[in-house]
């Protein structure tokens, strides 16, 4: 199989700006922004108007944190500009690793198509000391579940193959992301198993 051209690079910053949950409508908003060009990705959650505990609340919003930074691949691989930018976030030095291994390996096949050494172009800086580290979800009271995001591909199936075999069909939550009829059908099948 033959490489791919080159990716262009003609954004050099890429950062992550606002996001938001709004309880009342189930609508999350995540904001990037590519140099001078701003970007927003929308989900929504079948779930409104709930009234949550405080606890479980600072866990929604960390969530959407973890969810900002991991759905950031999407627009960060379009020109994989040199200069990251976490904007409000916070990250410990644990977080910060995760976060780079996550966009490194997910990132792979890419990578390999467009030859390019994303190595030295993915910094994630740790601004928030260890001590200070996000609890764990049962500290908060929210359980164990796992959340994983289905796209209706290899991946999605790989990735729910390996969970399953670790931990078991009850403790895994698919998350439909898009609207296509094969992904409802893999969560359906997922759920069957």
């Amino acid at each position: 199989m033959s490489k791919g051209p080159s990716r262009p690079t003609q954004y050099h910053r890429f950062e992550f700006k606002a996001r938001c949950y709004d309880s009342s409508s189930g609508e999350i908003r995540l904001g990037y922004q590519l140099d001078d060009l701003e970007l927003c990705e929308r989900f929504y959650l079948p779930i409104q108007n709930v009234s949550l505990k405080p606890a479980v609340t600072e866990a929604v919003s960390r969530a959407v944190d973890l969810l900002h930074l991991i759905a950031g691949i999407s627009y960060w691989k379009m020109f994989c500009p040199p200069s990251i930018s976490l904007g409000t976030h916070a990250l410990d030095q644990r977080q910060a690793h995760a976060l780079r291994e996550i966009y490194l390996k997910g990132l792979g096949e890419f990578a390999w198509h467009h030859e390019l050494s994303l190595g030295d172009r993915l910094r994630f800086e740790a601004n928030l000391p260890t001590e200070n580290a996000t609890p764990h979800a049962n500290q908060v009271g929210v359980g164990e579940a796992l959340l994983l995001p289905l796209g209706g591909g290899k991946d999605s199936v790989v990735a729910w193959q390996r969970l399953f075999s670790r931990i078991g069909h009850e403790q895994i939550m698919g998350v439909q992301v898009g609207t296509s009829p094969l992904i409802r059908s893999l969560g359906e099948w997922m759920v069957s198993e």
